[in-house]
C-alpha cells in the first residue's frame, strides 16, 4: 500500500471518490508485478541495442525498434480495445520488451562474423560447425574416411585460427570487464538521479497528499509535452555521431557538434519557457482538469483546494508550483546533452561519483528543508530537480576540460 497508495493521508481522508488503499494495490498489483518483470530485460536489451549500433548492424538496431513497435500496437489495437485494464498494458509490455530480447539475440545468433569479431564464439551452434567445415563428409565413405576427414579438419582449424582466436578471446573478455564496469558506472548516476524523483513524488504522496503528489505528477507530464521530447533525439544523435567522431579522432568536429547541442537547448528553454510562461495559469488548469471533480463533492473539497488552492488550504496551488517549469525543463535538458557528452569520452567513472555526490550532497539535505522547513509542494518540486542543475554545471566543467584536452593533443 505504501508502493502503490502514498496518498491515503490527509486531505484524501474521508473523501468517497477516492479508491480505497486496498482498493487501489487489488487494481496495480499485477501490473506493477508484470512492469517489474520487464525491467531486467529492459535494460538488458538497451546494453544488446548499443552493442548493435556501435558494431554497425543498424539494420538489426532497427529492426529491434520495429518488432517493439508491431507488438505495442497489435497489443493496444487489438487487445486493449477489447479489454481496457492495467492487467492487459501490463502484459503488453512485457510481451514487448520479450519480443525485442528475441528478435536481438536470433540476430546475434544468426550473425558469425559478428561473433567472430568479438569472440562471441560460443553462440555457434553445433550443427553450423559440421556444416561449415565438414562439406566433404557425404556420399558412401566408410569410417575410417569419416574419421580421417574429421581429424584433418580438425588440424587445419588448430593450426590456422587457434593462435588468432585466443587472442580474440582476450581481447574480448578485456573488452567485457570494462563495458560491464562502465554500465554499473552509467547506472549509478541513473540511480541516483531517478532515486531523487521518486524521493519527491513519494515525500509530496505521503506526507502532503493527494493535492501536493497530483501537483508533482502534473509537472512531471508537462516536461515531455512542452519541451522535452525535442531533446530526446538530440541526445540520442549526440552519442552516436559524437562517439563516431571520437573514435576518428576528429575533436574539433565533436567540439562543434557538441557547441551545437548546447545552443540548442538554451534556446529551446528560452521557446519553451516564452510560451508557456504566459499562459502558466490556463496550462496548469489544464494539466488538472480531471481534478474538477472534486468540487461537486463537500466531503472531497479539501483535494480540489490542495490542488487549485483557495479555501482553508494553506498550501501553494499548481498554478504557482508551474512557474518552475522553465528552469526546471532547462536544467533537465541540459543534463541529458550533457551526460550524451560524457558517454562519448567514457568517463563513466565520474559520472558514476558526481551522481552519487549530487544525491547525497544536494538531494537529501534540500528535500529535507523543501519537507519540514517550507513544507510547500513547489518546494518538493525544486528539490527533485535541482540535483540536474548541479549536475548541469558539474559535467560542463568537466566536458570543457575533456574537449580542451582532446582538441589540444
Amino acid at each position: 500500500q505504501g508502493v502503490l497508495a502514498p496518498f491515503v493521508s490527509g486531505a484524501s481522508v474521508g473523501c468517497s471518490l477516492l479508491p480505497t488503499a486496498a482498493e487501489v494495490v487489488m487494481e496495480s498489483r499485477t501490473y506493477l508485478l508484470l512492469r517489474a518483470w520487464c525491467w531486467p530485460l529492459a535494460f538488458m536489451n538497451m546494453a544488446l541495442r548499443g552493442f548493435l549500433m556501435g558494431s554497425g548492424e543498424v539494420v538489426s538496431y532497427f529492426m529491434s525498434g520495429i518488432v517493439q513497435l508491431a507488438i505495442q500496437a497489435v497489443g493496444l489495437f487489438v487487445f486493449f480495445a477489447k479489454n481496457p485494464s492495467l492487467d492487459c498494458l501490463g502484459w503488453i509490455a512485457l510481451a514487448k520488451v520479450g519480443a525485442d530480447t528475441c528478435s536481438i539475440i536470433c540476430a546475434l545468433v544468426s550473425k558469425r562474423d559478428l561473433r567472430e569479431r568479438y569472440g562471441l564464439l560460443k553462440m555457434t551452434l553445433p550443427s553450423q560447425d559440421v556444416q561449415r567445415n565438414q562439406p566433404f563428409i557425404e556420399g558412401n565413405l566408410t569410417p575410417m574416411d569419416i574419421s580421417t576427414a574429421e581429424e584433418e579438419v580438425s588440424t587445419r582449424r588448430s593450426t590456422r585460427g587457434s593462435s588468432r582466436i585466443q587472442a580474440g578471446l582476450g581481447v574480448a573478455q578485456g573488452v567485457r570487464t570494462e563495458a560491464i564496469r562502465e554500465g554499473l558506472c552509467a547506472m549509478v548516476l541513473d540511480v541516483s538521479f531517478q532515486l531523487g524523483i521518486t524521493t519527491g513524488t513519494y515525500t509530496a504522496g505521503a506526507a502532503m497528499g493527494i493535492g501536493p503528489l497530483y501537483q508533482v505528477g502534473a509537472m512531471q507530464n508537462a516536461f515531455p509535452t512542452y519541451g522535452l521530447s525535442y531533446v530526446v533525439g538530440l541526445a540520442y544523435s549526440v552519442r552516436i555521431v559524437g562517439s563516431r567522431f571520437v573514435g576518428q579522432r576528429k575533436y574539433k568536429e565533436f567540439r562543434g557538434l557538441y557547441s551545437y547541442a548546447a545552443v540548442y537547448v538554451v534556446v529551446l528553454a528560452i521557446v519553451a519557457g516564452g510560451s508557456t510562461l504566459p499562459f502558466a495559469r490556463a496550462i496548469s488548469l489544464d494539466l488538472a482538469e480531471q481534478s474538477c471533480e472534486f468540487a461537486f463533492n463537500s466531503q472531497c473539497t479539501p483535494v480540489y483546494t490542495s490542488v487549485f488552492g483557495g479555501g482553508t488550504s494553506s498550501g501553494a496551488p499548481l498554478q504557482t508550483t508551474f512557474y518552475l517549469f522553465g528552469p526546471i525543463l532547462l536544467g533537465i535538458a541540459g543534463y541529458r546533452i550533457l551526460k550524451a557528452g560524457m558517454y562519448c569520452v567514457f568517463d563513466f567513472q565520474f559520472m558514476a561519483v558526481a551522481g552519487a555526490s549530487t544525491f547525497v550532497c544536494v538531494f537529501i539535505p534540500a528535500i529535507l528543508v523543501a519537507r519540514y522547513v517550507i513544507d510547500q509542494p513547489w518546494a518538493i518540486v525544486a528539490a527533485m530537480y535541482l540535483p540536474a542543475w548541479v549536475l548541469v554545471a558539474i559535467f560542463g566543467v568537466r566536458m570543457r576540460s575533456n574537449v580542451a584536452k582532446m582538441v589540444a593533443g
